[in-house]
């Protein structure tokens, strides 16, 4: 092991800086245009990447299989992406500046607070002992759910492919009664290699239809409130190879 850390060396400046161990790398973009005082929307888009050597395994890892081709230091790598794609909505905006302050649309409208909408992918991925060295497209997320699950022909230790889609908001009523409700939708699937084998086990949850919600009324210094369940959240657990 001692000659194949002193292959990974390094030098800087002439002077010996020694085998890389650990490597993160992390890129991000964040896009909040306003189109108009009752619409703002946002794209966000970030990635990660990780990169550890271990220089304590006593066992290489083998570039073909367990049983052929060059001998490498073990290594693990990860990698995340996450897409982002939302935005904040005023109604009471929106109806003030199209029919006027004054009008009826606008009063009926302007109990309605901003509410937020927004949908989120995220998905992951380890390799660990690689036999391989990560591309650049790897290192910065970049690709479809097959490169997540897979490089080079080699299945991914673990994998996830998770989406999300939230919705929140409130309405003010008179005498101080306030509604706040949140809407979540969520689908998600793993895989996970199995110990020995070449073959990845998937499993996934869903949940749809939770709708919270809670109400606050205030009438001079006295303040009530009461929070109940819509609609309950409802749940499924797969799991198959």
């Amino acid at each position: 092991m001692g000659r194949l850390l002193q292959r990974n060396r390094q030098e800087f400046l002439g002077l010996g800086v020694g085998f890389e161990r650990q490597r993160t790398l992390n890129t991000g973009i964040n896009l909040a245009p306003t189109l108009a005082s009752w619409l703002r929307p946002r794209v966000i888009f970030a990635s990660g990447f990780t990169f550890t050597r271990d220089p304590n395994q006593r066992v290489p890892v083998r570039e073909l299989g367990d049983t052929a081709g060059a001998f490498r230091a073990p290594e693990a790598i990860g990698n995340s992406q996450r897409t982002e794609f939302g935005a904040t909505i005023s109604l009471a905006s929106l109806a003030a500046g199209a029919f006027g302050d004054s009008t009826l649309f606008a009063k009926v409208f302007k109990g309605i607070q901003p509410f937020d909408v927004s949908y989120l992918r995220e998905r992951r991925s380890s390799f660990d002992r690689v036999r391989f060295d990560p591309s650049l497209k790897y290192q910065f997320a970049y690709g479809r759910l097959g490169s997540f699950r897979g490089q080079n022909g080699i299945p991914a230790t673990g994998a996830a492919d998770l989406s999300t889609l939230t919705a929140g908001g409130s309405v003010q009523f008179p005498l101080g009664l306030l509604v706040r409700f949140n809407y979540r939708d969520q689908e998600g699937f793993t895989w996970a290699l199995r110990s020995g084998q070449d073959e990845q086990t998937e499993g996934g949850v869903r949940c749809h239809g939770a709708l919270p919600y809670s109400a606050i009324a205030a009438a001079g210094a006295a303040v009530a409130a009461v929070a109940g369940d819509a609609a309950a959240a409802s749940g499924t657990l797969l799991t198959h190879s």
